[in-house]
């Protein structure tokens, strides 16, 4: 899993230098999962803040809902199930607002 992070940050470098925001997002994406698999959780939550940050500068429900998922899934191991429920809506919300032909992508 270290490689997959490492791999994953030298994704989020190269795209971030070529100003591509979709490509710098799964960047982002892939060293969440990394760092969840590797069990540096507060790791994780900057690296999903800072997903954050990217993902509003481009307003697109197609990217915005990890976000919400990926907090209530923190909740839910923080056992704050109400804030977790509260989570799942939101991203439940967002999906919804995406136009039909990103939703099952």
């Amino acid at each position: 899993m270290r490689n997959e992070s490492v791999r994953a940050k030298r994704l989020i470098s190269l795209t971030r230098a070529q100003e591509d925001a979709p490509g710098e997002l799964l960047g982002h994406r892939l060293r969440v999962l990394a760092l969840a698999e590797l069990g540096r959780f507060a790791d994780m939550d900057a690296e999903v803040d800072t997903y954050a940050l990217v993902s509003d500068g481009i307003r697109q429900p197609l990217y915005a809902w990890y976000v919400p998922l990926w907090r209530g899934m923190r909740a839910l191991m923080d056992g704050r199930f109400e804030d977790a429920v509260d989570w799942c809506t939101e991203a439940e919300a967002i999906g919804a607002s995406a136009p039909a032909r990103t939703r099952n992508c």
